[in-house]
């Protein structure tokens, strides 16, 4: 009897282990279950607050570069860059470009945005030289616009239509942005470290063009782009015609300006930044048009006997990009976005 009793207990303990094992097992199952739900709750309430502060983050930016568009328009191109608690916004003038940071929690967004329009201020004068004088007295022709210099005029044998002005007052030359078409001509494919020769067969294409040496356009119809060199340009050949596009100018160079060839017609604003006496601004060929401007630190001359015919155009001569006329820049002007981007 106690030997059966002893079994019988036994056994009794055996199941009784045997059952508390099982909810042991259950009770682990359960507790990483309940612990498998929290934690994914938990990951929902973080993935749902960190989309909460991208959103609200981006909407900030947004909010900024519309305030920035409305400050250039409306106020000042200063104080389109300004900052607060939860948006920072900067104008880049030069590029016209806004580009603003919203913040939300510790998650930020920027955007950047591309304008359109710029200075509403024309550049004033058909013919203009900083230092060197204006002298234009061979040949023949028509000049239809105001002229100014900070020497001296000399004019002989050309119809004029316009004022002229010397110094004083002294009028500054515009500030250009060389890094400005530098950039857009390497987004462009259209910049050389060298030399380019602009010509159907060689080089040819709407758009900026920028040569760190001389730039050559020889016989070339139709060309419609801007020309940047910080050599010479040199223009010759027959019937050549450059328009530059619209808000930009049709040739800048930093060496002498050299134009030469027969009927060549450009449309847009010449500048000669050279500020160079021996370096002049050589208006030569026969039958050329120019409607726009030319603008030069460097002298203007003409010595050939042939006609010339130049044409002040206020609408050409407007919202010119990478040139800020006396300090004006782009205050009190109409610009609009062209198009965002959002870079982080």
């Amino acid at each position: 009897m106690p030997n059966s009793h002893f079994k019988t207990h036994l056994k009794n303990n055996t199941e009784d282990g045997y059952v508390l094992g099982l909810v042991l097992v259950f009770f682990l199952i359960f507790s990483m279950i309940g612990l498998t739900l929290l934690k994914m709750a938990g990951d929902e309430s973080v993935f749902a607050a960190n989309y909460y502060h991208k959103v609200k983050a981006f909407y900030l930016a947004e909010q900024g570069i519309q305030r920035g568009v409305w400050l250039v328009n409306n106020v000042s191109s200063d104080a389109a860059t300004y900052s607060n608690e939860n948006v920072d916004v900067k104008f880049d003038e030069n590029e016209l470009t806004l580009t603003a940071t919203g913040y939300s929690g510790q998650v930020q967004k920027t955007i950047r945005a591309t304008l359109e329009g710029g200075s509403s201020v024309a550049w004033p004068y058909v013919l203009y030289s900083d230092s060197y004088g204006i002298e234009i007295t061979n040949g023949y022709g028509q000049i239809s616009g105001d002229i100014h210099s900070n020497s001296s005029i000399k004019i002989l044998n050309h119809k004029h239509d316009g004022n002229q002005t010397v110094a004083p007052p002294t009028v500054p030359p515009p500030d250009i942005d060389w890094d400005y078409y530098k950039k857009r001509a390497i987004e462009q494919g259209h910049y050389s470290k060298s030399y380019i020769i602009l010509s159907p067969g060689w080089n040819s294409g709407s758009g900026i063009w920028y040569g760190e040496g001389p730039v050559y356009l020889w016989n070339y119809p139709d060309f419609e782009g801007t020309i940047i060199s910080k050599g010479m340009v040199y223009i010759f050949g027959n019937n050549s015609t450059i328009t530059a596009q619209s808000g930009y100018p049709a040739i800048i160079t930093k060496d002498y300006l050299y134009i030469n060839g027969t009927n060549i017609k450009i449309n847009g604003l010449i500048c000669n930044a050279s500020n160079n006496e021996n370096k002049p601004t050589w208006l030569n060929s026969n039958g050329l048009k120019i409607t726009g401007a030319v603008l030069s630190t460097a002298p203007i001359r003409k010595n050939n006997t042939g006609e010339t015919t130049i044409t002040y155009d206020e609408n050409i001569l407007s919202d010119i990009q990478g040139i800020e006329i006396n300090g004006q820049g782009t205050t009190g002007a109409e610009v609009q976005i062209s198009y965002w981007e959002e870079l982080h």
